[in-house]
């Protein structure tokens, strides 16, 4: 309750494949007083390749849906994205800027926002904690996310 959750890219991907499931899972959320929110740079990854402008328009759309704030880049953040790239070490030559970033939002906001991500081995368990495995069944599969904050 009364927290933050922030969501990768990939989440976007899954739940624009099974909105259902995902619109279901996200409404409890918001019920239960979280706040779904996302970057810039997330919602130009997920954007990127549509393959008309239809498709385009539909997809900034589904993201205005389900996201309720957006978390912007600042003086801060850079400063911490700086941290992060030392602290990732040569870990940090495979890391997208994009993860990088939302990791450096995790560190801003240490106890307050939590990323929701399927890709678990771009942050790694010296610099973040897992809090939390969320199983979600799918129609012909089951997916796993990992739920993370920065590790204080």
């Amino acid at each position: 309750k009364n927290k933050q959750l922030l969501l990768d890219t990939n989440i976007f991907i899954d739940a624009d494949s099974k909105p259902t499931v995902f619109t279901q899972f996200f409404n409890k959320l918001k019920n239960n007083g979280v706040t779904l929110i996302t970057i810039d740079f997330v919602v130009i990854e997920f954007l990127k390749g549509a393959i008309h402008e239809n498709i385009y328009i539909e997809k900034k759309e589904f993201v205005g849906q389900l996201v309720q704030e957006y978390l912007t880049v600042d003086k801060k953040i850079i400063n911490n994205l700086h941290k992060l790239i030392k602290m990732y070490k040569q870990d940090g030559r495979a890391a997208s800027i994009t993860d990088l970033l939302l990791g450096a939002f995790l560190m801003e906001y240490k106890n307050d926002l939590f990323l929701m991500t399927k890709n678990t081995t771009d942050f790694p368990a010296n610099i973040f904690r897992l809090v939390s495995i969320l199983n979600l069944p799918l129609t012909k599969s089951i997916q796993t996310y990992g739920i993370y904050s920065f590790n204080t």
